[in-house]
């Protein structure tokens, strides 16, 4: 006997500037996410074309009450991510909610899911039991850390996620470093995750067969740091240049400087009408800006 519809509640958002490009129209996109990584992921997905259904919890996506909420009392930030998708709301831990995920499970052409690991395990919805339900499915686990490992139940958050993997070390200098903003591990995990998920369709269309991919938004993060093992690329586009820098202007505005090849550079002193200054290029790195 099938059981009825999910729906509780529907929250269809609009965003007059939200382009689709169709590229992926008639992909359809199960959402089990909240905050920023799956979200956004699934974002962009909307923005090719797909369709997304995003099943929340009774009590909402806690992103809906977060950070300057509008009057419908409604985040603009979830506003903004959630664009395009059909939001609906189950109750995962009754018997007809978990039906109901099932049926979902069975139409769609990708699942992403934002839990830690061994939380839908945990609701029932083992790895056998979505593969039954979909042979075909592509599944994505984003999460911190990965679905296994020492760290894989561990919660997190991006800040944590870029300190473990480095990234403020580049500011070492300052007394205090900055946080980076937007959240920087949250999106380019997320891009991460879309990526992957385009090849596993692209393999999907070429042998039939679904796909079970696991992204961290910390080993994602991680990758990035590939240029601080080499420090001259590293002293060239972290200050230490100055045809690569920021600086003060007499209106005491910030203004960037990216002319790391010599023509652009020559052109900028030429534009200044201080063409002895072209010379300084090759300069030994720092330079004194």
């Amino acid at each position: 006997m099938t059981s009825s519809p999910i729906v509780v509640a529907v929250y269809v958002s609009a965003d007059q500037n939200h382009a689709n490009t169709g590229l992926l129209s008639g992909v359809r996109v199960l959402d089990l996410s909240q905050y920023i990584p799956g979200p956004y992921a699934t974002h962009l997905m909307v923005s090719l074309g797909a369709g997304v259904i995003k099943v929340e919890p009774p009590f909402g996506d806690p992103l809906r009450y977060m950070l300057c909420a509008e009057q419908q009392g409604v985040s603009p930030l979830y506003r903004h991510l959630n664009a395009g998708k059909k939001v609906v709301f189950a109750d995962l831990k009754t018997s007809s909610g978990r039906q109901n995920l099932d049926n979902l499970i069975g139409q769609a052409d990708v699942m992403l899911d934002g839990w830690r690991p061994g939380v839908l395990s945990g609701l029932g919805f083992d790895r056998a039991r979505i593969e039954a339900a979909n042979p075909g499915l592509v599944y994505c686990g984003l999460s911190g850390f990965g679905q296994t490992g020492p760290n894989a139940s561990r919660p997190g958050h991006d800040i944590g996620y870029c300190a473990m993997a480095g990234l403020f070390d580049q500011y070492k200098s300052h007394s205090r470093p900055k946080i980076p903003f937007p959240p920087i591990a949250d999106h380019v995990g997320a891009m991460q995750a879309v990526n992957a998920i385009l090849a596993a369709l692209l393999h999907r269309q070429k042998t039939g067969k679904g796909c079970w991919l696991d992204i961290s938004l910390y080993e994602t993060i991680f990758s990035w740091q590939y240029v601080n093992r080499l420090p001259a690329v590293r002293n060239m586009l972290g200050g230490g240049a100055a045809f690569y820098n920021m600086y003060r202007s007499g209106d005491n505005r910030i203004l960037t400087l990216g002319a790391i090849e010599k023509k652009f550079w020559a052109e900028f002193w030429a534009a200044l009408q201080r063409p002895d200054w072209t010379v300084r290029h090759d300069d030994s790195l720092p330079k004194p800006v």
